[in-house]
């Protein structure tokens, strides 16, 4: 029973690893793709020209540039996600997983109070991630199912405030309520060893506040900071349950767990931008974001049958960028393109036992394009992004003389195809 138990166990933490590479992967990253209405034809870059709905999320100081008030109404994101792991099961059996995705990224209105102060608020969703995946190899003799769900929700009000006169300077701030859901149910069997199951669904809510500026340097030049606290942690629950079975061993395992502490930190981020507009003819902008490191607890339970354990994520020091333009074409007809990274912040761990719930360090690089319709009272834009990036996981690329699989790092890749429509009116 020894030499399975301890197989069945590392197939276990086998389809874990897989979770971690095909539906959780965006965890090692802040952002897979770039939201929002005209910053998400520009890479996302917006610290230092955002205005109306894009400012509440980018930077509230950017209110006060906004001259009408205004409701998106839609800002939606379709299209497709793949990964592809190598050795992901087994040495020789590669994983892959693809889902369609359909995003509601932002949505929210911008209502001016006076000359100096402009009020927002917005809902957003920065983060979207799905895995799909039943896979059959060794001739039918190893069998593999996935199912898992990653979604993060951000919403509340914003502040902008521009002093009277003609002062240079405008500041804001906003706090956001963050709720996040995490669904998983993934199983496998193995002639040889047995089979598993595991599932869990996690739901936990925080707060986290954001404090900008931007200045006027003159002839459409601005600059703009922000700053965004890491989470404070509200409340977390989630479910959990194990089995596993090895007929032969007649070994039998089943633990159950409804008292999951859930926990969803995200680390303070840095912004700085500078850019140029020039309404109604161009504008440009670049934004370097810095997220320093962090660590803590995603997950902490007890099983009912007894036993203890966690899944810890630990993330390293990360900076990103963004660069993007808009051009008008013709008049009302703005055209706009932007590239942005999305590095991880993820060193994937070497030991085989390690309590790391974050085993994928891909780096994406993203494209994004628009092209849009102004009117006196609404606007319209359509765009795509096409991310990509490669990187390792913990994976099983070899075999040991007495037959179990070896874990180490494994390639895998991840692609991105999304389209966006958005549409606001203003008043």
């Amino acid at each position: 029973m020894s030499n399975r138990f301890v197989r069945i166990s590392a197939a276990a933490a086998l389809a874990t690893g897989l979770l971690a590479a095909a539906a959780q992967a965006a965890d090692g990253r802040y952002r897979d793709y770039v939201i929002g209405d005209r910053a998400s034809g520009m890479g996302g870059a917006a610290i230092a020209i955002a205005q109306s709905v894009d400012a509440v999320y980018y930077n509230p100081a950017g209110l006060s540039d906004t001259k009408r008030d205004s409701l998106s109404l839609s800002a939606n994101l379709y299209g497709f996600e793949k990964m592809r792991q190598r050795n992901a099961m087994a040495p020789g059996e590669d994983a892959s997983s693809s889902s369609f995705v359909a995003i509601p990224t932002a949505v929210g209105g911008v209502a001016r109070f006076s000359d100096e102060w402009v009020g927002g608020f917005g809902v957003f969703t920065p983060e979207n991630d799905k895995a799909s995946l039943i896979a059959s190899k060794a001739n039918g003799e190893h069998l593999y199912t996935l199912n898992g769900s990653d979604q993060t929700l951000k919403f509340g009000p914003a502040i902008g405030w521009q002093p009277g006169g003609d002062s240079p300077w405008s500041f804001g701030a906003a706090v956001f309520g963050v709720y996040r859901s995490m669904e998983l149910d993934v199983g496998l069997y193995r002639t040889e060893d047995g089979q598993m199951n595991q599932a869990y669904n996690l739901k936990d809510f925080s707060l986290m506040a954001m404090l900008g500026a931007q200045y006027d340097f003159g002839g459409g030049w601005r600059a703009g900071a922000t700053v965004q606290s890491p989470n404070l942690h509200l409340y977390g629950t989630g479910k959990r349950y194990l089995t596993m079975a090895v007929p032969d061993a007649q070994f039998q395992l089943g633990a159950y767990s409804d008292d999951v502490d859930t926990d969803n930190r995200q680390a303070l981020q840095l912004g700085l931008g500078i850019g140029r507009s020039v309404p109604g003819q161009y504008a440009f902008g670049l934004d370097v974001l810095y997220h320093p490191s962090t660590s803590y607890d995603l997950m902490d339970w007890s099983f009912a049958q007894g036993g203890h354990d966690a899944a810890h994520v630990r993330m390293k020091d990360v900076v990103d960028f963004s660069l993007g333009g808009e051009y008008y074409v013709a008049e009302n007809w703005p055209v706009r393109a932007g590239v942005f990274t999305s590095f991880s912040a993820v060193d994937v761990p070497d030991a085989e036992d390690s309590d790391e719930f974050l085993d994928t360090d891909v780096d994406l690089y993203g494209i994004t394009f628009s092209v849009g319709r102004e009117t006196q009272n609404m606007g319209i834009n359509l765009g795509i992004e096409y991310a990509f990036g490669n990187g390792h996981t913990s994976g099983y690329d070899s075999y040991a003389e007495d037959g179990q699989i070896v874990g180490g790092e494994t390639p895998c890749k991840k692609q991105l195809i999304l389209v966006s429509l958005s549409t606001s009116y203003y008043f």
